[in-house]
């Protein structure tokens, strides 16, 4: 394969152009990616349902190019992505 990079003039997203060989061709065939924000192991803030606050965590699943999964660096607590949005508190029953 054959890389080269692209910077647009005004902005934007870094792409990739890659080069890949068609099938029982000798022709290359272009293809634009574009990186992915987010990486493996990468930390991103979130709130902690375990400590019940927003603490780092690192990334240790990934939907497409969101994070799926995560992992809680102050109690290593793993739990689904929210997004640094807390969960509604749960009713509470009243005893009277």
């Amino acid at each position: 394969m054959h890389l080269s990079h692209h910077m647009p003039k005004r902005g934007g997203v870094k792409k990739f152009h890659v080069k890949r060989l068609l099938p029982y061709t000798n022709e290359l065939e272009p293809i634009v990616m574009f990186p992915s924000e987010h990486k493996l192991g990468d930390t991103v803030d979130d709130f902690c349902v375990k400590c019940k606050r927003l603490t780092n965590h690192n990334i240790v699943s990934l939907l497409a190019t969101d994070p799926a999964k995560v992992r809680c660096c102050t109690c290593y607590s793993d739990h689904d992505f929210l997004n640094e949005i807390a969960p509604p508190p749960k009713p509470r029953k009243v005893v009277g």
